[in-house]
């Protein structure tokens, strides 16, 4: 696949940024690797945030299938290590001098967003694990997270673990709050939709709901911070390669919903096969 538009601007800067991203990331592994800096969750964060951006570049730059999963793999990886840490820190543990301590935010519901670059790995054996870890904190998520951020973290979180009394109880309240107009989320009523799709197992609803979805990305790249308020995929490489959809695409192929998608976002090379032989999740 090949950038589905033709944005000399954005190919020659990603290009740099790609180069770039690759020199810095042996030096972010080298420091976190260090015990002293072990706790800090500035150098994980970092280091997650690099294997992500690799990803996408090295993918839509090169075609490079191989380097888009394994560094999503690695991603997901660095989250799950992150989350080991913290769950074994001892309560009267100082934070490291003058370093950034494991701040308690980077373990809110946010996560979503690594989850589904989990998924879009196709290592759902991470996926789940980073589904496990998520959850459960609620000082946390009551001082970091919205009902936005709540609901569609943990329905996804219910949806990986193939959860169902749960999933019927979050997919309502991502409903609502998308339909909310004070959030200004609308946009992502097709996570809602895919998700809803996936616990009927309604395989047409599914087809459909990936349309919604895809539209509604596409809304949501051209939209930038003073429009939207999550805008992350402004200018991005996101507006060229869906990946959040590509994770969605193999969730539904994992639990045997066999979704057909049409649309360059979503390459059908790195969607998964159908595993017809697991559970359904209903």
């Amino acid at each position: 696949m090949a950038i589905t538009n033709t944005k000399e601007r954005l190919i020659k800067r990603w290009s740099e940024i790609l180069e770039e991203t690759k020199e810095d990331i042996p030096s972010l592994a080298e420091k976190y690797g260090v015990e002293h800096f072990r706790s800090v969750g500035y150098y994980a964060n970092g280091l997650k945030d690099q294997y992500a951006r690799v990803a996408r570049l090295d993918y839509l730059l090169n075609n490079d299938i191989a380097s888009f999963k394994k560094n999503l793999e690695l991603e997901a990886e660095c989250q799950i290590e992150l989350f080991e840490i913290f769950e074994n820190r001892k309560p009267n543990d100082p934070p490291n001098p003058g370093l950034d301590p494991m701040a308690p935010s980077y373990f809110s519901m946010f996560i979503f967003c690594k989850l589904l670059d989990a998924l879009a790995s196709a290592n759902m054996e991470n996926a789940i694990c980073i589904a496990s870890y998520m959850g459960g904190r609620s000082e946390i998520e009551n001082k970091y997270d919205d009902e936005f951020i709540l609901s569609i973290g943990y329905s996804l979180k219910y949806a990986v673990e193939n959860n169902k009394v749960q999933l019927q109880t979050w997919l309502p309240r991502l409903k609502a709050v998308c339909e909310d107009l004070k959030y200004n989320i609308s946009e992502f009523i097709g996570y809602y939709l895919v998700l809803a799709a996936l616990l009927e197992n309604n395989l047409e609803k599914a087809n459909w709901a990936f349309t919604v979805l895809i539209v509604n990305h596409k809304k949501r790249c051209k939209m930038d911070k003073e429009d939207y308020p999550f805008s992350d995929f402004y200018d991005s490489p996101d507006a060229d390669l869906f990946v959040w959809g590509i994770g969605l695409a193999n969730l539904c192929k994992y639990y045997g919903l066999d979704v057909t998608i049409d649309d360059p976002l979503i390459p059908a090379e790195l969607i998964i096969p159908v595993v017809e032989s697991n559970e359904r999740i209903t």
